[in-house]
């Protein structure tokens, strides 16, 4: 049977006591992070209010914690130690904040956490050491903030990622080697960004990548050498592109025979659409159609 308890100091409040789950109810008008949370909570989940700030310290006493989250809040700073104590947590939602800045070890009392969650926020400054910290971490997600420009030193700490969002994040440029201390990862989705080039030094060191998605940036073209440096086989998705400024920009697939060539090898296969509704292959300029088109035997060469 479950039992529902209300907290003593208001109603917006609820523990589910047999599932050990904390909610503040949606809309509820809080401010602060409730300092009435059980410490025997294995869920909590504090979303859709007005907290503005994390504190050091304010979960310490919950190290039985499996599910932290905040989302859906107001929150722009966090202490230093914001989420000490918190040993068991393996999800940390922090999404549709007013983050601007992670600071060098902010994430450093969460180190079973594989599933961290900071998309749709306004974080445009990821301090060198933000995410040391993370041994176990799979799963990041960095969509949807203002990450203009990415470095290796911001993705420190990272070596167990294995799937990595960062798509419609504004970026216009990744430093060569940015990902190379990569190398478990399966998953990199940097679509719809502002980069107007990649190189094969972009994708160095991802020697287990079995899906890329890279669509929707400002460039109509990739170098012969561009995706070296990644395992076959793979799955690619690059559909559409913004060159020319628009939401479906054409490519020049004419310039892309090497990529013709592997599709038809099978070394790269295009991500297909949930019910088999199209894939991603390339939409071709000057009215070429992609599956039907073919290029000159001697053009047809990779790296």
């Amino acid at each position: 049977m479950c039992t529902t308890v209300f907290s003593q100091q208001t109603s917006r409040d609820e523990y589910t006591a047999d599932r050990k789950y904390f909610l503040t109810k949606h809309f509820s008008r809080v401010t602060e992070i409730p300092r009435n949370i059980p410490a025997d909570a294995l869920e909590v989940l504090i979303s859709e209010n007005y907290i503005t700030h994390v504190p050091a310290n304010v979960f310490a006493h919950l190290s039985e914690c499996v599910s932290l989250n905040i989302r859906g809040n107001q929150i722009a700073t966090m202490d230093l130690g914001a989420f000490n104590g918190l040993r068991s947590v393996e999800r940390l939602t922090l999404s549709g904040n007013d983050l601007t800045i992670l600071q060098a070890g902010i994430f450093s009392g969460v180190p079973k956490c594989t599933a961290l969650d900071l998309q749709s926020n306004s974080i445009s400054v990821i301090e060198k050491g933000s995410f040391r910290g993370l041994p176990a971490i799979e799963w990041l997600f960095l969509n949807r903030n203002d990450l203009k420009h990415i470095t290796k030193d911001m993705l420190e700490g990272l070596d167990s990622l294995g799937s990595f969002i960062l798509s419609y994040a504004n970026v216009e440029t990744i430093e060569p080697g940015a990902f190379s201390h990569l190398h478990n990862l399966r998953k990199l989705d940097i679509s719809f960004n502002a980069l107007t080039q990649v190189t094969q030094q972009t994708f160095e060191g991802l020697y287990s990548l079995q899906g890329l998605d890279i669509e929707g940036n400002r460039f109509n073209t990739l170098d012969v050498t561009v995706l070296a440096n990644i395992p076959r086989n793979f799955i690619f998705r690059l559909r559409m592109n913004n060159a020319i400024g628009t939401n479906d920009g054409p490519w020049d697939c004419e310039s892309l025979c090497w990529l013709k060539y592997e599709e038809t090898t099978g070394t790269i296969a295009w991500f297909v659409y949930s019910g088999g509704h199209g894939d991603t292959s390339p939409e071709c300029a000057n009215g070429v159609d992609w599956a039907t088109f073919s290029c000159p035997g001697e053009s047809m060469c990779v790296w």
